[in-house]
């Protein structure tokens, strides 16, 4: 599976997903300062779900109709690195078959699932 980190997302975070074997392709390495509408662009061109710790997202997909495969909304401020990196990690590993096709928000305790629109 592939997916697109956002700069609001923790390095430590997407650096465990790469050890996993996912790829990960970070915004703040490869485009750092791009708008969330690029973001999503470049989402898109990779064919990959989002992670990303900016509500911005939400509004872009529900109310903009802006196009994405899926998109897992990480809301984990507050939580020690260590605790954000096992529960994003948990999160995506434990729901990898429904990742696509839905918007996920994770928090310190629970996961929300939502399809996205026209799924």
């Amino acid at each position: 599976m592939n997916f697109v980190a956002d700069e609001s997302v923790e390095r430590p975070i997407t650096l465990a997903l790469v050890r996993l074997g996912y790829e990960v392709w970070e915004v703040a390495v490869h485009a750092p300062g791009v708008s969330d509408v690029e973001v999503l662009m470049l989402t898109r061109g990779r064919n990959a779900v989002l992670i990303t710790a900016d509500k911005d997202f939400g509004d872009l997909i529900f109310l903009a109709r802006e196009k994405v495969s899926g998109v897992i909304l990480l809301r984990l401020r507050g939580l020690p690195l260590d605790l954000m990196v096992a529960r994003s990690v948990e999160a995506i590993e434990s729901h990898r078959g429904a990742l696509e096709g839905s918007f996920f928000v994770v928090t310190p305790r629970q996961i929300r699932v939502r399809p996205l629109p026209g799924k």
